[in-house]
């Protein structure tokens, strides 16, 4: 820790630490309950995963002491009481608790293992349900708990982008070369494709699996025939070639068949890139009626805080994606982007 007044104030037990739902909990109840739940718990670095508690050794590496940190509850459960919230009565229960991506899982009905999501965001998240048992990937991915109800557990493994949708706002705001992201699909489809294209996104750096932040975006075989259609339809490609690397990376430490992929967020409403996704994964993907994954699933745990004899409603009017697209056509498309993304990650890395 840099901070001299916090240092003063931890050593004196004064200092109380947590991730945002433990301030939002601790806010909505009155400053009465200081807790967070398990999902949320295991993204701190200091959550040991088979233990399911914080790791003494963990807080001892990063200078935290137990005492400073919230009581880990169950992510389905009641958590305390509404009290002292302007706009809100006192008394309304408090019984669910998720981290971001875990809620999109639950609220994509991704309750068995082998069932995952990705969502289309700023950037994307692929999650897949390992069931009641993690596993640890030596791949770049991550191992958190996805959901904890009493005594049962729910895992999961993470594999993530940092650009998706602020690449389209980037063509937008920079270029002014498309308007939103219907007009990009427009624009994309206007021309043929070009083959010799490729653009890596790594405007923040590179995510999984290289967690290279040093890493910067490339438009590679430009030409002087490259015209606006085409290097928007690259950047395009782009957002869903990330995720067949995370697909085949969670994959191969799944161990078992796919049983079902489940996509939201706002580029998943492009029919467009979601078709282009399942020819590229070579896998179907279920769109569902609703595009707030998170909110559908933050909700569903509060529920079934409440009762948890309630059972959880279907999926609303989901549209599946098949693979059109030759095996050998995917293949043609992703291996080069592949290529050009690791020759980016090895540049970057000195």
């Amino acid at each position: 820790m840099n901070n001299s007044l916090a240092i003063k104030w931890l050593k004196a037990g004064e200092l109380a630490l947590g991730t945002i739902d433990t301030f939002l909990i601790w806010k909505m109840s009155g400053g009465e309950v200081f807790a967070t739940e398990h999902s949320n718990a295991s993204r701190t670095l200091l959550y040991d995963l088979r233990s399911r508690q914080y790791s003494q050794e963990l807080c001892g590496i990063f200078e935290v002491t137990m005492e400073s940190l919230p009581t880990i509850q169950s992510s389905i459960g009641r958590f305390g009481v509404t009290k002292g919230v302007h706009g809100l009565p006192d008394g309304i229960p408090i019984t669910g608790c998720l981290g971001d991506q875990q809620a999109a899982l639950y609220g994509q009905n991704c309750f068995a293992p082998g069932e995952g999501k990705i969502t289309f965001g700023t950037g994307t998240f692929l999650l897949m349900n390992l069931g009641s048992k993690p596993v640890l990937s030596d791949k770049g991915l991550l191992t958190s708990v996805a959901l904890s109800s009493g005594s049962e557990f729910t895992y999961c493994l993470e594999g993530s982008s940092f650009i998706a949708g602020a690449a389209i706002q980037y063509l937008r705001d920079k270029f002014g070369w498309v308007q939103s992201g219907a007009d990009s699909d427009k624009v994309a489809l206007s021309e043929e494709r070009d083959p010799n294209l490729i653009f890596i996104p790594a405007f923040a750096g590179l995510a999984a699996p290289y967690w290279n932040s040093n890493a910067r975006a490339c438009l590679i075989g430009l030409s002087l025939k490259s015209s606006k259609a085409q290097v928007v339809r690259a950047v395009l490609e782009s957002i869903v070639l990330q995720n067949v690397q995370l697909f085949d990376l969670v994959s191969e430490c799944l161990k078992r068949p796919i049983k079902r992929l489940a996509v939201d967020g706002g580029v998943a409403r492009s029919d467009f890139l979601m078709q282009l996704q399942a020819d590229l994964l070579q896998a179907p993907l279920v769109r569902p009626g609703h595009a707030e994954a998170t909110a559908r699933g933050a909700a569903l745990a509060a529920r079934q805080g409440l009762d948890p004899s309630l059972t959880v409603p279907e999926l609303e009017s989901p549209v599946v994606f098949k693979p059109k697209m030759t095996t050998e056509k995917s293949r043609s498309i992703k291996e080069p982007w592949l290529k050009a993304a690791t020759k980016v990650h090895e540049y970057y890395s000195g």
